[in-house]
């Protein structure tokens, strides 16, 4: 009798505990809040705070109050222009460069913290 006394003591503190540390703000973010598309095929925070969402038609930076995003309008070694809007992934090295992988397996690299509008070609 003890022993299920204490088993269901620990269950119940261990529920209690685990709900109680639960306290996430979540927002759900879309479109209509500038996302530049609801796909998101990845996310990270960079080191800077901003939140980066890799869509399929182009890239959204969150500073937890506006979206800022990239499409076409990006200049790659001096064109107005990135082979494909459909970022598949994004990720950022140790000295803060994001990089950044479209689905035609081509990569780029840009510096936020210099020109946010400039991105370098990086071939596969």
């Amino acid at each position: 009798m003890t022993k299920r006394i204490i088993i269901l003591l620990t269950a119940i503190l261990t529920t209690v505990a685990a709900t109680a540390s639960d306290n996430i703000n979540f927002m759900h973010l879309t479109v209509k809040d500038g996302l530049c598309h609801n796909q998101i095929s990845n996310i990270i925070r960079d080191s800077r705070g901003f939140m980066w969402f890799a869509t399929t038609h182009g890239l959204s930076r969150y500073d937890g109050y506006e979206f800022r995003n990239y499409l076409k309008s990006i200049s790659v070694n001096g064109k107005e222009e990135i082979p494909s809007t459909s970022i598949v992934d994004i990720q950022e090295d140790a000295d803060g460069m994001l990089w950044i992988k479209f689905n035609s397996n081509q990569y780029f690299c840009f510096n936020p913290k210099k020109d946010p509008d400039k991105i370098n070609s990086h071939p596969d």
